[in-house]
């Protein structure tokens, strides 16, 4: 009992220093608990999300003949065989079955009703409904037009397919995954444009409307009618001309059962099937990079753990020496000072591991509430209690280990009369103080570094995803044979008001988009202007279009309201020139905007990149379009008589009209692919304007052209109105909200409209809960290093007071001693800026290794893979500027912390800090 009470006044004795150790080891033992919580839990969420979004299937052999699936059922190196079976094709969608095992694999499901069970029944994709003008009001009959692929005939020079039409009863709506799913060959990271499958280059067909086995038979059967009808027509006549349709149906395999040895695997799956193309779920790859995230924190963890307790021990060490020196020096014995040593690690971690419970709980309901995302994902907490409790063992592990390591120096120390450490065993305390101090920023460095360079990607992507419009509205037309009248179907004014109303709606911006003849004043001396001229003409050689302009070339415009012209003039990632841009002559439509797209190597994009290597032989590089702001340009509008409306070959010139050039806006084909600026589908020449020119241009031609089509697609006697609309969805927002009254909507007015939602929604949820995991997982660990540097400054403080005292007392100014602080926390956070990119380099490294095993089919060496990570880092911005910048900023963060610990032993007296109680 006695050795209790000693133990206790002890801790009472030296009341600050205990305070502030149980409060580090508290944090500690509360960090460990928040941080592997919060992993766990993020990675089990992001694993279950990747599963029921992206498909648990891990490999995809596309165009295989289904005669191949006893063979591929009956291997050893497979687990699961989903199939889907594609019969035909609406448009570019596939129309076919698929087995129930692809259905569990893929989770593949519906919206809305069910899967077809009878013959005449069928579900769709929401997006084919849309593509086909359809509303998605269940029970309705819908007519299908379904190509059959024919062989290609030399005799007709090229496959003829076999279209067979069919009605079928509407009875579900299927969850998006066509335009989900992504299979590659190497990381998406590498990727350059926004779909995996095209730069894998494997392509496959995947089924956006099922029907059952005997419906798809009987679409075959028809098709093999029309077939011979037409060869027995043909044959009949004397001609070789004959269709021979493609083995029905193409199997699509999706698999699962990976051998260990990916490259073993490859061998075997090549062996059963043959050499066919085959690629990856490209999760895989982001579920991998998720494992290695978690082996790096976890590793972290466990250091910061270990860390802080002989970081806080190493602190206390001189002070506990003496302590031990004293009790020796009144006849204490070695049994008695264990004992104490015992009962004071227990004052000390008994209340430690309380708080640390209280804020590890806490803070791990206050992460995971806050990670949480209406309508979207659901966070699943997974705490994983064996790492917790291995933190807890090496928590207390390193309690117990630096108790014994002090106690066993105290035993051997030689004293000097004061009771002060030997001079020299001294400055090894010292030394190892400044060390372990450099370790903790260095831990917080690395922490930053990791946020920082591991997020560049999904922020990029998740800002890319962003701009993309969830639905598309755009006008459509039918030709009245009959009463040789065009009907067009516009959009209203009245009708975007409406569409801006809709749940989950975020914005809708309306556009105008007219095809023009654009000329200037010079234009025979601009490379751009005759370059785009000859790439008009092998377009009109090609087919591409059947209109030639006699002086001017082929030009967008694009007419907007005057928001969506604000939000353009305010982007940074355009180049602009507005050194004659009046905005009120603009709005009345006077002036306008001329906008170019350059390439990845700077030069200017003819005609959407129709640029071939004979044009740039003759034209060579161009970087500019040749105009300049306050230059004069002419444009003029092409149409038709309604009443005479026979084809292109009846448009002419209705009038020209001539406009002051603003600005230029020369914009990258990376940074600008949809709304202000058209990247896909622009000309060399683009046109920006206010819906004002278009009313003037079109009030002047109302009186003599009353019933005249301009461009084919705008019939000038009806009320303005535009021709498109970009709509844009929250990502909390569903199918029955938004989708369905959309297409009402679309329907009603008899306009199109394309449908991405659910594939975007799916990228944008991705980006977001890689961006959580990083974020909240790494942003923790800064924090807590932070907290934890912060306390041990602070003791390192206490015991320079009288030291500190002592050199002001001899002359040493207030200014003078910030600059002596300043000085070594500069030097220390530069140093543990330095060790924290070699920690992140050893991620890096861990990281690329993994890789190489885990996809030997996609690196074939350490080298490539790291040459891999390495191109990301440079596509995301990741330059040795930033570096430094993330260096210096960091540096400067210690620098603060270190002067906020330290400040206190400038206030004061010399004497009193002299005087200090030092426990």
């Amino acid at each position: 009992m006695e050795c209790l009470k000693l133990a206790w006044q002890s801790v009472c004795g030296k009341k600050r220093s205990s305070v502030l150790m149980s409060v580090i080891l508290a944090i500690s033992f509360a960090f460990a608990v928040i941080t592997l919580s919060v992993s766990g839990s993020m990675i089990k969420t992001n694993d279950v999300f990747r599963k029921t979004t992206y498909g648990e299937w891990q490999l995809i052999l596309p165009g295989i003949n289904s005669k191949l699936k006893g063979a591929a059922a009956n291997s050893d190196w497979l687990d699961e065989l989903g199939v889907m079976n594609v019969y035909g094709t609406i448009g570019e969608d596939g129309i076919g079955t698929v087995d129930e095992t692809l259905k569990k694999l893929g989770h593949i499901t519906v919206n809305e009703g069910r899967f077809p069970e009878s013959d005449g029944e069928i579900a769709m994709e929401a997006d084919l409904l849309s593509k086909l003008g359809i509303d998605y009001t269940l029970g309705q009959d819908v007519t299908l037009s379904v190509s059959i692929a024919a062989r290609e005939n030399s005799a007709l020079g090229t496959s003829h397919p076999v279209n067979v039409v069919g009605t079928y009863q509407l009875v579900g709506i299927i969850k998006e995954y066509t335009d989900v799913w992504t299979w590659a060959t190497k990381p998406v990271c590498e990727l350059d444009g926004t779909s995996s499958r095209a730069e894998s280059g494997i392509s496959a067909t995947l089924c956006s409307a099922l029907l059952t086995e005997n419906a798809c038979a009987e679409i075959v059967r028809q098709a093999q009618l029309q077939a011979e009808a037409f060869n027995n027509a043909e044959k009949e006549q004397g001609s070789d001309l004959r269709i021979k349709l493609c083995d029905a149906p193409t199997s699509n395999f999706f698999c699962t059962g990976f051998d260990t040895d990916k490259t073993n695997f490859i061998a075997r799956v090549y062996q059963t099937v043959g050499s066919v193309p085959l690629a990856f779920n490209a999760t895989k790859f982001a579920q991998q990079e998720t494992q290695t995230y978690n082996i790096f924190f976890t590793a972290l963890i466990f250091a910061v753990t270990l860390l802080a307790v002989v970081c806080v021990n190493i602190m206390q060490m001189q002070k506990q020496i003496r302590q031990i020196a004293l009790f020796r020096s009144i006849g204490v014995t070695k049994r008695q000072l264990r004992q104490m040593q015992i009962f004071e690690m227990l004052f000390i971690c008994i209340p430690s591991v309380a708080l640390g419970i209280l804020f590890g709980a806490g803070g791990t309901w206050l992460l995971l509430r806050t990670a949480l995302f209406k309508n979207g994902a659901e966070i699943l907490v997974d705490i994983p209690f064996k790492q917790v409790g291995l933190a807890v063992l090496c928590w207390l592990f390193g309690i117990i280990l630096m108790r014994l390591i002090v106690f066993q120096t105290a035993l051997h120390q030689p004293l000097t009369g004061r009771l002060h450490v030997a001079r020299k065993k001294a400055r090894r305390i010292a030394a190892a103080k400044r060390v372990l101090t450099v370790a903790l920023a260095s831990l917080f460095c690395a922490a930053v570094f990791f946020m920082a360079v591991e997020s560049a990607s999904p922020l990029s992507n998740k800002h890319e995803t962003e701009r993309f419009p969830a639905y598309q509205i755009y006008c459509s037309s039918d030709f009245d044979y009959e009463n040789d009248v065009m009907h067009e179907h516009l959009i209203p004014e009245k009708a975007v008001e409406q569409m801006r109303t809709i749940q989950g709606m975020v914005r809708v911006d309306p556009y105008i988009l007219m095809k023009v003849e654009l000329n200037y004043a010079g234009s025979e001396s601009s490379p751009a202007f005759a370059a785009s001229r000859a790439s008009d003409k092998a377009e009109l050689r090609d087919g591409y279009y059947y209109v030639p302009y006699d002086d001017g070339i082929h030009s967008n415009l694009y007419a907007y309201p005057e928001f969506i012209t604000d939000r353009l003039l305010a982007r940074d990632d355009v180049e602009l020139d507005l050194s004659a841009f009046d905005r009120q002559a603009y709005e009345r439509g006077e002036q306008v905007l001329l906008f170019a797209v350059r390439g990845s190597d700077g030069n200017i994009m003819i005609n959407y990149g129709m640029y071939d290597d004979e044009l740039r032989e003759t034209y060579g590089d161009i970087d500019s379009i040749g105009i300049k702001p306050g230059d004069k340009i002419e444009l003029s509008f092409y149409g038709a008589a309604q009443k005479n409306y026979i084809g292109d070959e009846s448009e002419h010139s209705l009038k020209t009209f001539s406009y002051t050039v603003g600005g230029i806006v020369y914009c990258s084909d990376i940074s600008t692919s949809v709304t202000e600026i058209e990247a896909y589908g622009a000309r060399t020449f683009n046109v920006a304007a206010s819906t004002a020119l278009i009313k003037n241009a079109f009030a002047e031609l109302t009186d003599e052209f009353r019933d005249y089509i301009v461009d084919g697609s705008y019939v000038m006697n009806g009320d303005f109105a535009y021709t498109g609309a970009f709509c844009y969805a929250d990502i909390r927002s569903g199918y029955a909200a938004t989708d369905y009254v959309l297409a009402k909507k679309a329907a009603d007015l008899g306009v199109r409209m394309s449908n991405h939602r659910e594939s975007l929604a799916a990228n944008l949820q991705t980006s977001i809960q890689q961006i959580t995991l990083i974020l909240s997982v790494g942003g923790c660990i800064a924090v807590i290093m932070l907290m934890l540097l912060m306390n041990a400054l602070t003791l390192e403080a206490r015991e320079q007071m009288r030291n500190v005292g002592i050199l002001r007392a001899i002359g040493m100014s207030g200014g003078q001693a910030v600059g002596k602080f300043a000085g070594t926390a500069l030097i220390n956070g530069l140093i543990a800026a330095a060790v924290g990119w070699v920690v992140y380099a050893g991620y890096a490294v861990l990281s690329a290794r993994r890789l190489v095993q885990q996809f030997p089919e996609a690196y074939n060496s350490l080298n490539s893979a790291l040459a891999s990570k390495l191109y990301g880092l440079q596509r995301f911005g990741a330059t040795v500027w930033t570096m430094l910048g993330l260096s210096f900023a960091c540096a400067a963060v210690i620098v603060l912390i270190s002067l906020a610990a330290k400040g206190r032993l400038l206030c004061g007296s010399p004497i009193e800090k002299m005087n200090e109680n030092r426990d």
